[in-house]
């Protein structure tokens, strides 16, 4: 990608530089006459550049080395390789202050063969507030070759005696050599220096601006022949790796930058005429010599005829990323920005990056983080077990790559054919649907609008709206429609990964040794609260510690168990291979390790150390006890994973492990390459460079594993050049196992420096506070119609932040504020990241931790008024409770009083949909007049008590009853007394006379 154009001037620098750089000219014309003479006189470069003899100019460049050196030095951290993330992170930097002069390498020139030329290229960055004016910029290699790892570590501190190869000021190539002291004065003079031979690449030296002002850069560049930089001797002699330096110095006018436009370093001349200040008055600006230095290495391969050293890769894929919910799968937009190459913000790219790595590395193992492959098939609406399509089936990868015309090549621009990742329409469906197939959506559901729809059903065993009845149907086609480049990348790599070997990693990459020992502590505090309880404050105490005991060991329980895949690769997995992070394995992992299935373990060659003067093949062994094989002499017959008669402990449990170590001076070079950020640029292979040359005729198989974090900016450029370098051949893990094991050391554990490192007890709090969320969540889990799933969510989602990489990042002392290994930096190439910016530890732990109260706590009784009750018999207190998570419930509910004056009963079950609130009635019985405070609590179907709950009054007049009763009896009664009495009184009525005549005449008749 070109990099983009940045403002530089050139204005005349004062007539006191312009003879500074004559005095400077001809003193460097006079030193590159001397460098033909003999060998002895190219170290003068590199150490002092070009001055005058005077002796002010050599106590001033003195003065200046001494804090500019070292400046220098952790300039150079920031470095990065040639690709297009790496240039742009670079254009990025370039516009904030950075306070010094630096000297940036860009890329470099991994191999040079006899044909070919060393290309080198950087900026020069004027970081200051003060003009620079760079007088020369010189390239210079070590005078022999680097056959000693060590020596390639020192080189990158101290560029002892280089001689000068190229210079600014030899832009023709005619004054340096520092090739084999043959250069011009070979039999074809001047076009053999100059590399003008037929077929050969030309000199390039770059040209330097006059002045470069403050906040300015310049871009270098440097092609050197061959025959210009090659050492002297043989072939196989003068093979291997050769330190680079890039040295600048230039004079920077102090004061003079203050107030000064960028790039005007003079002041305007005074107009005729005008009125001349006194020249006592003016202050010449003092100028003081920069020098800076910049190291790089490049390895010299006139094809030697050595053996290749051969090597196996481990390639990690995973995403450290944290979920804006803390949820516990990544959200599609992240996925789809990590697919895309073009992407801009937070790990854009960095899962194209690392398939573009697996193609380069054709034998590399893939170390997959199983979240990844989950939320991609979430985000994309795939079944959890994909039927495979016949092979003849022309839609066998419709799903993946729907809406798009083939498979597309990495880095290519999405189809123009209407889907090409353009953002959604307002009405497309959401991919909730896929989500919830996993089971993972976020707790927080919304909350039914219509509070009264489970109204009317107070029967207490209304079952309630079906989850399933209101979840859209799920709809691959579409979600590859709105996640193409996912879709693309989901096919390219599952395609990719099925003819690979594939070793599946704890969920998220979960620290799982840091997890074991800090559940291991917590036990054994657990089993010593449990001995030593006196009173209800020390039950309590051990009950708080048995709870983070059995939470942490079920976050560890649950890591093992997350250690597989789903979709077309669950049935492809190497279980059998188990990689713990490094330099944390103790004697007690090892057990449990086999225990889980473990027969080839990946260590780090701190932890099973060569016992040769070289370094050693990485197939070994060892036994679970941390012996090497030979410690016991297992029988002939014995295989890797089985039981050892001999040597066991008491238990006879001794057994057999194969282990390959990894070879962590090459691992920790490559993963500062691929993070853009080398010591370096070149390290990597010149470290893989002098292994070989160590022996240079007696291949060894070493084991290189990549950095477990989001793929850096420069993983597909490291990937290819280890791919390429024709001292390297690569194998795969089961050709590594194949061979001969070599005999190495025992285990060592992790010293006591580990265990105190400076954020070692902030790793273990953190864990600690994950482990007590996990086993307040677990409990919580039982009112879930699928438990199982509830849990297993809620490790998911707390199992993110104890990523191998947060962890490690962690201990040493990081305060957590940026993501392990700085991911927002590396996988962003400029702009901010959008949801994941706050994704460091501490705040990954707070979603998360956020994210499992919020479910466990989602089914509750909500508020409500005091009750009033006036009966001693069976009554009915209606309580409404809610569902606010995504997934149903079935609960009992329980009114508890304190008191014995109220007795209360079970209610129904109840069965909750998500997002449903229904009321319920629960039985009480009133025993006595009191004012009861009750806590409505929510049960499990098995009884067991929930943490939710909430108090309820309740107005207990149990005798109103009886009162009221007698009463009305005796009102009843009194009615009765009165009315005998006025009857009594009244007495027996009389019939008239004349009426009683007349019925005895009517009777007569």
């Amino acid at each position: 990608m070109p990099r983009p154009h940045r403002r530089r001037s050139h204005p005349s620098p004062p007539a006191g530089g312009r003879r500074a750089r004559a005095l400077a000219r001809i003193s460097a014309s006079l030193a590159s006459l001397a460098l033909a003479v003999g060998t002895a006189a190219f170290a003068a470069p590199a150490q002092a550049a070009p001055e005058p003899s005077d002796s002010l100019a050599s106590d001033a460049l003195a003065a200046s080395e001494a804090p500019d050196g070292a400046a220098a030095s952790s300039d150079m951290d920031t470095g990065t390789q040639g690709t297009p993330e790496a240039s742009a992170a670079a254009d990025e930097d370039e516009n904030e202050p950075t306070g010094s002069v630096q000297v940036r390498i860009d890329s470099v020139s991994p191999w040079v063969d006899s044909d070919g030329a060393l290309e080198v290229t950087g900026q020069v960055v004027n970081g200051t507030a003060d003009p620079l004016a760079p007088e020369s910029l010189t390239l210079s290699r070590s005078s022999q070759k680097i056959s000693a790892r060590t020596d390639i570590a020192a080189w990158t501190e101290d560029q002892d005696s280089p001689l000068l190869i190229a210079s600014s000021e030899d832009t023709d190539g005619g004054d340096a050599d520092g090739g084999d002291g043959t250069g011009a004065s070979g039999e074809d003079g001047a076009d053999e220096s100059s590399g003008n031979r037929a077929g050969s690449p030309a000199y390039e030296a770059p040209e330097l601006p006059s002045t470069l002002a403050p906040g300015d850069s310049h871009d270098f560049s440097f092609t050197v022949p061959a025959d210009r930089m090659k050492p002297a001797g043989s072939a196989i002699d003068s093979w291997g790796a050769l330190g680079l330096v890039v040295t600048l110095t230039a004079e920077q006018t102090q004061g003079a930058g203050g107030t000064d436009t960028p790039g005007q370093t003079d002041a305007p001349e005074p107009a005729e005429g005008a009125e001349q200040s006194d020249p006592a008055e003016q202050t010449t600006p003092a100028t003081t010599p920069v020098q800076q230095t910049a190291p790089a290495f490049t390895v010299w391969h006139p094809d030697p005829g050595v053996d290749p050293t051969v090597v196996s890769t481990v390639l990690p894929v995973t995403l450290d990323a944290v979920p804006a919910d803390g949820g516990p799968l990544l959200e599609a937009e992240v996925l789809e920005r990590a697919a895309d190459p073009s992407a801009r913000g937070a790990f854009a790219g960095a899962l194209d990056r690392s398939l573009t790595a697996a193609r380069e590395l054709d034998d590399a193992a893939l170390a997959v983080d199983p979240r990844v492959l989950a939320s991609a098939r979430a985000a994309l609406e795939l079944p959890e077990n994909e039927p495979e399509a016949p092979a003849d089936d022309p839609t066998a990868e419709a799903p993946a790559s729907a809406g798009q015309d083939g498979a597309r090549t990495p880095g290519a621009s999405p189809s123009d054919d209407g889907q090409s990742g353009d953002t959604p329409p307002a009405d497309t469906p959401t991919e909730s649907g896929a989500a919830s197939l996993e089971g993972t959506d976020g707790p927080g559901a919304q909350e039914a609008e219509d509070d009264g729809a489970g109204d009317g059903q107070d029967d207490g065993t209304g079952d309630g709206p079906s989850a399933d009845a209101t979840e859209e149907a799920p709809d691959p086609e579409a979600a590859a429609a709105r996640l193409p480049r996912l879709a693309e990348w989901y096919a390219e790599f599952t395609e990719l990964a099925a003819d690979r070997e594939v070793l599946p990693l704890p969920w998220a990459d979960a620290h799982v040794t840091a997890l074991r020992s800090q559940a291991s502590a917590a036990e054994t505090s657990a089993e010593e609260q449990a001995r030593s309880v006196r009173g209800r404050t020390a039950s309590a105490a051990a009950d708080e510690a048995a709870q983070l005991a059995d939470g942490l060991g079920g976050l560890l329980d649950q890591a093992d168990t997350e250690r597989g895949l789903t979709g077309p690769l669950a049935d492809s997995l190497r279980t059998d291979i188990m990689w713990p992070a490094a330099d944390t394995v103790r004697r007690a992992d090892l057990t449990a390790l086999a225990e889980q299935g473990g027969q080839t373990l990946i260590l780090s060659d701190a932890q099973q150390p060569s016992i040769t003067s070289y370094t050693s093949s990485a197939y070994s062994t060892m036994d679970t006890h941390g012996d090497p094989q030979s410690a016991y002499a297992p029988p002939p017959d014995a295989e890797p994973g089985d039981r050892s008669e001999q040597g066991g402990g008491a238990d006879g449990d001794t057994r057999i492990l194969n282990t390959l170590i990894a070879d962590s001076g090459l691992s920790e070079t490559a993963a500062e390459q691929a993070r853009g950020r080398p010591r370096a640029p070149g390290e990597a292979l010149a470290t893989s460079a002098a292994i070989t040359a160590e022996r240079p005729f007696d291949s060894r198989h070493m084991l290189l594993t990549l950095p477990r974090e989001a793929a850096g900016p420069d993983l597909p450029q490291l990937a290819k050049e280890l791919s390429s370098a024709p001292w390297l051949s690569s194998e795969s893990l089961d050709s590594l196992a194949e061979t001969e094991p070599v005999a190495r050391g025992a285990l060592v554990e992790p010293s006591a420096d580990q265990e105190s490192a400076p954020g070692a007890q902030q790793a273990q709090n953190l864990l600690t506070d994950l482990g007590r969320s996990y086993g307040e969540g677990e409990a919580a889990s039982a009112v879930f119609t699928d438990e199982t799933e509830a849990r297993r969510d809620m490790a998911r989602s707390l199992l993110t932040c104890t990523g191998t990489e947060r962890i490690e990042a962690r201990r040493a002392g990081d305060s957590g504020d940026a993501p392990a290994g700085g991911t927002d930096t590396r996988a962003d190439a400029g702009s901010g990241s959008e949801t994941d910016s706050p994704s460091g530890t501490d705040a990954c732990s707070e979603r998360t931790r956020g994210w499992v109260a919020a479910l466990a706590g989602g089914v509750r009784p909500e508020p409500g008024s005091s009750v009033l009750l006036v009966t001693g018999e069976q009554a009915h207190i209606p309580v409404r409770v809610e569902n606010t998570t995504d997934r149903s419930a079935r609960v009992r509910l329980r009114v508890e009083a304190g008191t014995p004056q109220l007795s209360t009963e079970e209610s129904e079950p109840l069965t909750l949909g998500p997002g449903e609130a229904r009321s319920v009635e629960v039985p009480v019985r009133g025993l006595a007049n009191a004012d009861v405070r009750a806590h409505v609590r929510v049960l499990s179907m098995d009884g067991t008590r929930m943490p939710q709950s909430t108090e309820l009054l309740v107005r207990v007049r149990a005798d109103w009853e009886n009162t009221a009763t007698l009463a009305v009896g005796t009102a009843l009664a009194l009615v009765l007394v009165f009315g005998l009495v006025r009857t009594i009184r009244r007495g027996r009525r009389k019939i008239p006379k004349s009426q009683l005549d007349a019925a005895v005449a009517r009777a007569q008749s």
